[in-house]
């Protein structure tokens, strides 16, 4: 995206976290604490301000992890959350 100096007008444009009064639906985030593309300290900032603006948010963080799941174990927990979080908020089809 450039540099942040550089080109501050196309990373506001690009940050989701200017965007989150259009959010409209709950949202699970999920995160791993070693990603070197999404840092969790990011998605904990969306969660956070998403609960302040009263949001149905969650949030899931690996501690173990990169920017996804490897271990099989962490891959379960995942899948379970997902499938609940799904299950809990999409209509009956």
């Amino acid at each position: 995206m450039g540099h942040p100096d550089k080109d501050a007008d196309l990373f506001r444009k690009l940050s989701p976290i200017f965007y989150l009064d259009r959010i409209r639906v709950p949202v699970l985030f999920t995160g791993g604490a070693h990603d070197p593309r999404c840092p969790v300290t990011e998605a904990r900032a969306m969660v956070e301000a998403m609960k302040r603006m009263g949001k149905v948010v969650d949030y899931l963080e690996f501690a173990d992890e990169g920017h996804a799941p490897r271990k099989v174990s962490n891959q379960i927990v995942l899948y379970e959350r997902a499938i609940g979080w799904l299950t809990r908020y999409l209509p009956d089809a």
